[in-house]
């Protein structure tokens, strides 16, 4: 499923305002990533915090190891660092992240198969624990 959002190339000056107060005030900071390998390292923490924050939902499961792993090697491999903004606060934890990924419809429409490696296709889903 996709869902597309209009930004604007530039943040409105209030929102960008707000969010500066809010990173100071909380002495929060985006961690600033340069390569893929860098992304891979706080992958994990990544889904540590997931977890953490959406296991008091009702119907959440929580992800074994293994999945976690599955879905690193899947997915983090084709995800532009630049597009998963990670925040940290002073004891060094992240708080907050976001994953933003361009539209790919467009590309699948075209040319189907080329777009993405076979694997795609073959399932999406973790394998369970046994």
């Amino acid at each position: 499923m996709e869902y597309e959002i209009s930004m604007p190339a530039e943040p409105d000056e209030k929102v960008a305002h707000m969010a500066a107060v809010v990173m100071k005030r909380n002495k929060f900071r985006l961690l600033e990533l340069r390569n893929k390998n860098e992304l891979m390292k706080h992958a994990k923490e990544l889904f540590r915090l997931l977890e953490d924050e959406y296991k008091q939902l009702y119907g959440t499961v929580p992800l074994t190891p293994r999945q976690v792993d599955a879905y690193i090697s899947q997915y983090f491999g084709f995800v532009t660092p630049d597009f998963v903004p990670m925040v940290y606060n002073e004891k060094n934890e992240m708080v907050a992240f976001g994953v933003a990924l361009p539209s790919l419809s467009r590309a699948l429409q075209k040319k189907p198969r080329a777009a993405f490696p076979y694997w795609v296709y073959l399932s999406v889903e973790c394998p369970q624990e046994e």
